[in-house]
């Protein structure tokens, strides 16, 4: 392990969770479609990290391993999904259930791994998983869900799914190539198909008003480059379930954004789900932790 990654840890940690807070409210405030703002976050980002890549180690690493390559370009194709449901759920349900819904991505790791990997969850984690699911069940339960639209709640949690499976694919690729190779491939990708996305639905992606256009620019350097690319950076030293726990603080940074920019308040019955998501993908990491 880096011992510079392991000293800079704490730092980058801070750095990764106040970036990805903002990511909700800026899509909301930049008064563009989801698709938009997903396809010039990922495309904004991954044209600067190939313009530092190419004019530092170059793409020889990831050219000469095609399975990496690949490995990497199904990670945008997870990545472009990801975004676009989940951004999309954010126009449907408040703020906090939305980003309370998609940092479930732990708990399809924590599967992920038991399927894959052959690593059953351990009691603590199976407790973890439980009380989460049962967070985001009750999300969909009228006497919580009245005000806004479900759908959001099912768009968020297939974004979790789609997160989780390209923070593994991330994990398997930076053990062997360069962030900037893999970041660079991986967010062009990703916006090359949420392109072709925008373009068989007929979304508009590029006639907005210099004003949106900085909160694109916004998205791609605050919680794409200061979140998504840190914990890319921080893959290739620790192990999955550690990076993504990161995010277990991004709903209540995003639920405090809300509030202050947006005027969203949080009901008794959001918050009590919210903290059994919360509380439920922390014990679901914790007992990964003990036996990591």
């Amino acid at each position: 392990m880096s011992r510079i990654a392991t000293r800079l840890a704490p730092l980058l940690y801070l750095v990764i969770v106040l970036s990805i807070s903002s990511a909700s409210i800026l899509v909301l405030l930049s008064g563009a479609s989801a698709v938009a703002c997903a396809f010039w976050r990922t495309l904004v980002a991954g044209v600067l990290m190939t313009a530092v890549c190419a004019s530092s180690s170059g793409f020889a690493g990831i050219t000469h391993k095609y399975k990496y390559l690949i490995y990497s370009t199904v990670a945008g194709v997870m990545l472009s999904a990801h975004f676009i449901m989940w951004m999309k759920s954010l126009f449907l349900v408040p703020v906090a259930v939305s980003t309370t819904t998609v940092i479930t991505y732990p708990l399809f790791n924590a599967l992920a791994d038991a399927v894959l990997l052959r690593e059953p969850p351990t009691k603590m984690q199976v407790v973890g998983m439980l009380l989460a699911f049962t967070g985001v069940v009750l999300f969909l339960h009228p006497g919580i869900s009245t005000g806004y639209d479900v759908v959001g709640v099912v768009l968020a949690l297939a974004s979790a799914i789609a997160a989780a499976t390209y923070f593994n694919l991330g994990r398997v690729v930076r053990k062997k190539v360069g962030l900037g190779e893999y970041t660079s491939v991986t967010y062009l990708v990703s916006a090359a198909v949420t392109a072709i996305y925008a373009a068989v639905n007929s979304e508009n992606i590029v006639t907005y008003p210099p004003r949106t256009y900085a909160y694109f620019i916004l998205l791609a350097v605050i919680p794409m480059i200061g979140g998504h690319t840190l914990m890319n950076y921080l893959l290739r030293y620790f192990k999955t379930h550690i990076i993504t726990s990161l995010s277990f603080i991004e709903p209540l940074g995003a639920s405090v954004l809300a509030y202050l920019f947006l005027g969203q308040h949080i009901t008794a019955y959001i918050a009590i789900s919210m903290s059994l998501v919360l509380v439920g993908v922390f014990i679901t990491v914790l007992g990964g932790l003990k036996v990591a």
